[in-house]
């Protein structure tokens, strides 16, 4: 047939009876600033920053010492663990520094505020699929921040994902 033959163009004809949300897709992909900060009943601000103080170079990265204080009062994974919030939602390690919030155009952290993961790279794949087939396959093959970008209180975050259809 023609090319587009039996596709609905008039928006009135389409099923009004079926309803999809974010989460009825093979692969959701939550990305952005999802606004988590740390407990800060568990770490304060101020000894945060003291563990952070002068590593704009990574240095605790490098040698994977991310300090565990600060991932333990990590609030979003927290809430995942308690079924609370992004349940089914995968996220690599948080093996990079806190990327929040920094001081424009520098590397420090804002004296106000306690640094925290805030911007976040999370994948769910449905189980079972939605759709015909078997779900897609999803490998993380890095996930880190951008420390040198110096245009916002935010440092960029950034993920690496490989995505393999299934069937």
């Amino acid at each position: 047939g023609a090319k587009g033959e039996g596709r609905v163009t008039d928006p009135r004809l389409l099923p009004t009876s079926v309803s999809y949300g974010i989460l009825d897709h093979d692969l959701v992909l939550w990305v952005g600033d999802l606004n988590y900060a740390l407990y800060e009943d568990q770490v304060e601000a101020a000894a945060a920053r003291a563990m952070l103080a002068g590593d704009a170079e990574g240095t605790l990265v490098a040698h994977g010492e991310v300090p565990r204080e600060l991932k333990v009062a990590d609030q979003l994974n927290e809430q995942k663990k308690e079924g609370r919030a992004f349940t089914g939602f995968e996220e690599g390690p948080l093996d990079f520094l806190p990327t929040y919030r920094v001081v424009i155009d520098g590397d420090l952290y804002d004296e106000k505020r306690c640094p925290a993961w805030t911007d976040r790279v999370l994948w769910k794949v449905s189980d079972p699929p939605r759709d015909c087939g078997a779900p897609p396959l999803v490998t993380l093959g890095g996930y880190g921040s951008v420390w040198a970008a110096n245009m916002s209180d935010h440092k960029p975050v950034c993920a690496s994902l490989e995505v393999v259809p299934q069937g």
